[in-house]
């Protein structure tokens, strides 16, 4: 299925030109007055179904990034914004693939030219993954995966997180120590000493009490499973 904002029935430098090829689809168009065309071919997705959105890099080359790399964590999405020199994943076009091997493309523009290819209109405002999920129904239950995977990374921190399991692990530190210290001397492990010097040389115990960061701890984790609880009932259709 092909599916744009909206058709021309021209083309020029403007527009961008879809053209179905046997496995897939080719598209071009101008940056700058220069001619960029990039060729999807769906028998290279190993991995199915999966949505690749096409975006125009810096120096206006075409570039594919794979939803399957940037709705893993931030900081995947980071590293894929870095890797293809774009400062946001603003797509020309994506490109959809079902488990059965079949794909479909999604224009971003509202001024496309595709000659005799037929050609869904979608106005709805909707998001790209949104409209693929409601048109096709072979990717329905994988966009819905994908927007509630990125509503839900878009509430968590990674730094958050790492506070969080750090505090706990330096209280979990003081408590085994506190165990070991009941043992034999001779039977008290060299490693336990060591660590308890660390944590309370440097641990976070030194910037809040025990109270403090059993509250922090407690909290987080309560945020936490509640978005991851958002996270499964809209994944599964629940809302």
């Amino acid at each position: 299925m092909l599916i744009a904002r909206g058709t021309v029935t021209e083309a020029d430098e403007d527009s961008i030109s879809v053209i179905e090829s046997t496995h897939g689809w080719v598209l071009s168009g101008h940056i700058n007055h220069d001619l960029w065309s990039f060729e999807f071919d769906s028998t290279l997705v190993s991995n199915k179904p999966d949505m690749a959105f096409l975006v125009i890099n810096r120096l206006g080359s075409p570039k594919l990034v794979w939803a399957s790399e940037v709705y893993n964590d931030r900081v995947a999405h980071a590293h894929v914004m870095s890797r293809v020199n774009v400062s946001a994943i603003e797509p020309v076009a994506v490109f959809a693939v079902e488990a059965t091997g079949d794909s479909h493309c999604f224009v971003s523009s509202s001024n496309v030219y595709v000659g005799n290819l037929d050609c869904v209109i979608d106005t709805s405002g909707r998001t790209q993954s949104e409209v693929i999920g409601a048109l096709i129904p072979g990717l329905q239950s994988y966009s819905r995966k994908l927007i509630a995977k990125r509503a839900l990374l878009g509430q968590l921190s990674t730094t958050d997180s790492l506070a969080a399991l750090e505090a706990q692990l330096d209280l979990l530190t003081s408590v085994v120590s506190s165990l070991i210290v009941r043992l034999p001397q001779a039977e008290r492990p060299a490693l336990a000493a060591l660590l308890t010097g660390i944590t309370d040389q440097a641990g976070t115990a030194t910037l809040h009490s025990e109270d403090k960061l059993l509250q922090e701890i407690e909290g987080h984790k309560l945020k936490v499973r509640g978005l991851q609880r958002e996270y499964f009932a809209q994944r599964d259709g629940a809302v």
